[in-house]
Formats: structure tokens, sequence, C-alpha cells
């Protein structure tokens, strides 16, 4: 999982960039949308409207810690740099791009994955 550091208004930003692709892609078949589009919109079926109605609630003054899986990341990044953003919409893509260039999978952290092909191909 990735993890951004988000403010309620970046948060509800965050989700309102969800509702426009999904209103652009209403009429277009899965088949004919780009992977990054309908992982998106896989991802939008996922969150519920209680977690939207906290975020809403939440103190304007802190960030929290918001965590999504990193090809839901990865596909947010890819669309948000196609297209014109607002300055709020420009600090989120930011948040993006920093957590992306410093996130390290746990196969990375740990190193167990080389370990184990190395000793099976050595034997």
């Amino acid at each position: 999982m990735l993890v951004l550091s988000l403010y309620p208004a970046e948060f509800i930003t965050l989700i309102a960039f969800l509702g426009r692709i999904s209103r652009e892609q209403l009429n277009v078949p899965v088949t004919s949308q780009p992977l990054a589009i309908t992982v998106l919109l896989a991802y939008q079926e996922k969150l519920s409207m209680g977690r939207i109605f906290a975020w809403q609630q939440r103190s304007t003054k802190r960030a929290y810690r918001f965590q999504l899986p990193v090809p839901v990341a990865r596909a947010f990044h890819q669309e948000m740099q196609a297209t014109l953003l607002t300055p709020l919409q420009q600090a989120l893509l930011h948040q993006f791009d920093q957590a992306l260039i410093n996130y390290r999978s746990p196969q990375q952290q740990t190193n167990v994955l080389p370990k184990f092909i190395n000793q099976t191909c050595d034997e």
C-alpha cells in the first residue's frame, strides 16, 4: 500500500477527480477504456459514502494518513499528468509524485525474493 498524508480538502479533490472520470467514461465500453481509467473506476466502486462523509467531518487544520493500492496511485498519477489541473489538484499530484518516488515494495525492503531466486538457481 502507498501512504499519503492528505488534508480533507485534498481527499475531496481526489474524490472529485474520480467523479469527473466516471462522468466522462459513462458510456465508454470497458474494452475501450485505458487500463488506468479501468483501475480508477474499480477503485471508485470500493469507496463508501461513510468514508467520504468521515473525511468531510475531519479537522481542516491537519493532514491525515490515507492508504491506497500502488496500482491505483500509479493510475491517479498517470491520469492527473494528462489533465489540466487546478492548484489543489496540482498539490495532490505532487503528493503522488513524492509517495511513488519514495515507495519501496516489501520485496525491496527485505530482499527475500532475490535471495530465494539466487539459492534455487545455484542448486
